[in-house]
């Protein structure tokens, strides 16, 4: 079953570096990612498909962000047919970087 969101994200006018997470809990074996849908910020805000490994599951990229960027990142899972456990949460969160 794959189910996906959308996080709308605008940096307004500073720049900098950005963690981008996925934070799940869901069955062993599901696959989690994440992609913007607007170019810019480098490497990419991009998580290919990545497997969960254990139930409570957090996985994620750092990315430069240029001022003013806003865009919509959609995020993913995917349990493969596996029922979701009556706790289940996937949840993408920002979080700025200190330089």
């Amino acid at each position: 079953m794959e189910t996906c969101h959308t996080l709308d994200f605008d940096i307004g006018e500073s720049n900098g570096k950005f963690l981008f997470i996925i934070q799940c809990t869901l069955p062993v074996g599901s696959t989690v990612w994440f992609a913007s849908d607007t170019p810019g910020p480098q490497p990419p805000i991009v998580l290919t498909p990545t497997t969960v490994v254990i139930a409570r599951f957090v996985v994620g990229v750092v990315s430069e962000v240029p001022a003013g960027y806003r865009s919509a990142i959609t995020y993913c899972f995917d349990t493969h047919g596996q029922p979701l456990p009556d706790n289940w949460s996937c949840q993408l969160q920002v979080m700025e970087v200190s330089q």
